[in-house]
C-alpha cells in the first residue's frame, strides 16, 4: 500500500469524548498491489463495538491504482468519493460511496448504506457494473472473467429485511432476491 499527498482536515480534540471527526479525508493517489494477508487472531464473542465512532464528511480519492492480482488483467486505474459515519455504540454504520474506473474502461460502483442493529435498520441502495475482465468479476473469481451487473436496493428492520437484488454475470440472471 502506498499513499501519495496524504490530507486530513480533522478534529484531534475530538478523540478525547472517542470521536475521529475528518471534514475531508484525501490522498492524491493510493497504490494497492493487492489484498492484506489475513492474520490468525482468536475470534472474540461478545456484542460488536469500534474504540471510536468515525464521522468522515468528505472522502476524495481521485487516483487509485490496483495491481493485476486485484485488477485481473495489468493495472485498474479508479476514483472514489464519497462520505462514511460509523457510531461507536451502539453500532450504526452510514456511508456513500461512488466509485468510477478512470483508465478508459467502463466500470462503476454507486452505495448508499445505513445499517443500525440496535433500531433494527438496514437501507441499502447498491449499483454495480463492469464489461468482461473487470475487477469484481477477478475479486469474485469468476471464470474467464465476464460482465458483471449488480443491483441490491432494500428498505427496513434487519429481522423482517425487505429488498429486492439482481446478480447478472455475463447477460444471464444468476441470483435474484
Amino acid at each position: 500500500l502506498v499513499a501519495r499527498k496524504v490530507a486530513v482536515d480533522w478534529s484531534p480534540l475530538a478523540l478525547l469524548s472517542k470521536n475521529f471527526s475528518a471534514g475531508r479525508i484525501a490522498a492524491d493517489r493510493i497504490e494497492l498491489a493487492r489484498l492484506p494477508v489475513a492474520g490468525t487472531q482468536p475470534s472474540q464473542s461478545g456484542a460488536t463495538t469500534l474504540p471510536v465512532s468515525l464521522d468522515i464528511t468528505q472522502i476524495d480519492l481521485p487516483e487509485i491504482a490496483l495491481g493485476q492480482a486485484l485488477a485481473g488483467s495489468g493495472i485498474a486505474e479508479l476514483a472514489a468519493r464519497g462520505s462514511f459515519k460509523a457510531d461507536a455504540a451502539p453500532l450504526a454504520l452510514e456511508t456513500s460511496l461512488n466509485i468510477t474506473r478512470r483508465d478508459g474502461r467502463q466500470g462503476k460502483v454507486d452505495a448508499n448504506i445505513h445499517f443500525a442493529p440496535a433500531d433494527n435498520k438496514l437501507d441499502l441502495d447498491l449499483k454495480a457494473s463492469e464489461p468482461a475482465g473487470g475487477i469484481i468479476a477477478n475479486l469474485l473469481n469468476l471464470p474467464d472473467a465476464p460482465s458483471v451487473n449488480i443491483v441490491v436496493t432494500g428498505t427496513g428492520p434487519v429481522a423482517n429485511w425487505s429488498g429486492i437484488g439482481t446478480f447478472v454475470v455475463d447477460g444471464q440472471i444468476v441470483t435474484q432476491l
